[in-house]
């Protein structure tokens, strides 16, 4: 319950979808307005906004039902990373900007390395060339060279600000994508319609045109209603690993970005499974997961067990958890630590 709770664990999810309050680059100047994005993860995180509907906001919060300034803020995500405004190859800078949005929604809430098949088929995972550009399409009708902190366009801007740093749409029917010939930009192939990875069977691989009075081409409210399906094999089950990651030091499965062929089996998958389960039946609250995990047996265990040779010779790596393992404190909460009993800590939360 302490507000505080949002600012810890937002943290993990800012590292995770590549945020920063500057652009990178040789200027580095700072992004107007991104802090909006940060507090609103934080407050979503207080709030145990829902998973499906914290991935939802961040994927098409302009695009929903009744949408809020707070739900355009929230797609803030797909403005984040590094910006450059003088890149050397505008054409390859644009088609840079797009890979880094497939590949941070992808393996943000997928655990898949997407952008591998960005020049050519996946080497290991069943995802070919034509997914890759299939996913792009659909934040194709928004990708621009970030320019400002406003809102870029789309329908009743006024009424919302211009201070919100989101992401929308610049029209409901934008040119086509191709697909580039080992990924090269001045080397496009066939058109490429909008989809998702055709590796999950059961679900929709396509995506249909926007409502006739759609002002956007309603293709990313498309995606995340597809990543939070009920029948989906990895949205629940990756969340539910991150948040098992941070509490133990390690996931179920130790390659929380990479579910696929060259990742980690996981050590428990029957409890992975029971796990994303129960996150998707208790309303997707995390807080509910979070308490779940850490009242349990295995995380109220010691860090050294009774019979501490036996396990190491039959466990050394403790990948079955009969004890605790022992973790170094990060980096941030040595900080703050370091500031409180200095009393230089500033506790205030939100705002540039």
């Amino acid at each position: 319950s302490s507000p505080h709770f949002g600012e810890r664990w937002a943290r993990y999810w800012l590292d995770l979808v590549r945020y920063a309050d500057t652009c990178g680059y040789e200027r580095d100047q700072e992004k107007p307005n991104v802090w909006r994005y940060r507090d609103w993860v934080v407050e979503a995180i207080n709030s145990d906004m829902p998973f499906d509907r914290f991935v939802t906001e961040q994927l098409a919060g302009d695009e929903i039902p009744n949408r809020t300034r707070k739900s355009v803020i929230a797609t803030g995500f797909l403005r984040l990373g590094t910006w450059n405004d003088e890149p050397n190859d505008p054409l390859e800078y644009k088609y840079e900007r797009l890979e880094d949005l497939v590949h941070t929604t992808t393996t943000a809430f997928l655990g898949m390395t997407v952008k591998c098949a960005r020049c050519h088929d996946h080497k290991f995972d069943p995802i070919p060339q034509v997914d890759y550009y299939k996913m792009a399409a659909i934040f194709w009708a928004g990708h621009v060279e970030p320019r400002d902190g406003k809102w870029l366009g789309g329908p009743n801007t006024d009424e919302l600000g211009y201070d919100v740093f989101g992401y929308t749409d610049r029209a409901r029917d934008p040119p086509p994508l191709h697909l580039l010939r080992s990924g090269d930009p001045h080397r496009e192939e066939q058109e490429i319609a909008p989809g998702h990875l055709s590796m999950v069977k059961y679900l929709s691989a396509t995506i249909s045109s926007p409502a006739s009075d759609a002002k956007t081409t309603q293709r990313r409210s498309q995606l995340a209603q597809w990543l939070v399906d009920k029948q989906h094999p990895l949205t629940a089950r990756v969340a539910v690993n991150r948040l098992w990651q941070h509490h133990f030091g390690a996931g179920l499965v130790a390659t929380p970005d990479n579910f696929g062929f060259n990742g980690q089996k996981p050590t428990h998958p029957e409890l992975l499974d029971a796990l994303a389960i129960d996150l998707m039946d208790n309303q997707w609250s995390q807080k509910d997961l979070h308490r779940r995990i850490v009242t349990s047996e295995a995380y109220r265990r010691a860090s050294i067990h009774p019979q501490q040779s036996m396990v190491d010779e039959n466990d050394a790596e403790n990948r079955f958890l009969s004890r605790f393992n022992r973790r170094r404190r990060d980096a941030e909460s040595l900080r703050d630590s370091m500031l409180f009993v200095s009393n230089q800590l500033d506790s205030a939360i939100g705002g540039p």
